[in-house]
């Protein structure tokens, strides 16, 4: 395995459990933004849609496949 490849898979195990403090917020943002929707399944859609659009995106250097979601809260 590669150096690059090996410092990529330490990082992306190194932040698999950390908690998004920016996700938590987004997803009780749309839970209240979605109050009215009697279908469960649509709500869950427009939440999703939410949550996707406002959601921060971090590009590092190096980065194999870049777009991943940051963990940052800003």
């Amino acid at each position: 395995m590669s150096e690059r490849i090996e410092k990529l898979r330490q990082a992306a195990f190194a932040n698999y459990h950390k908690p998004s403090p920016e996700l938590n917020y987004l997803n009780c943002a749309a839970y209240l933004e979605t109050a009215g929707e009697c279908l469960h399944e649509l709500r869950r859609a427009k939440m999703d849609a939410i949550v996707l659009d406002r959601y921060s995106i971090e590009i590092e250097p190096g980065d194999l496949l870049p777009g991943r979601f940051s963990r940052n809260f800003e």
